[in-house]
C-alpha cells in the first residue's frame, strides 16, 4: 500500500491529549492519533477552520474521505 497523505479540513479542535487531537467536522468529533499527523505545526483547543494532514488509509478508515483533498 502506498503511503499517500490527504489534507482533511475541519471546523475546530474539540480537544487534545498526549496521544490524540480531537477534531470536529459537521458537529461530529473524530480522534486523530498524534503519531499519524504528518504536519506537526500544532493545534490548540478551540482552533477553527484548519486542516490536518494524515495518511489516506486513516482518513478512509475514520470516514473522513468526504472532507479530504490531495496533499
Amino acid at each position: 500500500m502506498a503511503n499517500n497523505y490527504v489534507k482533511v479540513n475541519f471546523d475546530r479542535v474539540d480537544g487534545q491529549s498526549d496521544m490524540s487531537v480531537f477534531i470536529e467536522i459537521d458537529g461530529e468529533t473524530y480522534n486523530i492519533p498524534n503519531s499519524q499527523i504528518a504536519d506537526k505545526s500544532g493545534f490548540e483547543h478551540g482552533d477553527k477552520e484548519n486542516y490536518v494532514v494524515i495518511p489516506e488509509w486513516l482518513a478512509d478508515s475514520r470516514g473522513l474521505m468526504d472532507y479530504a483533498e490531495e496533499y
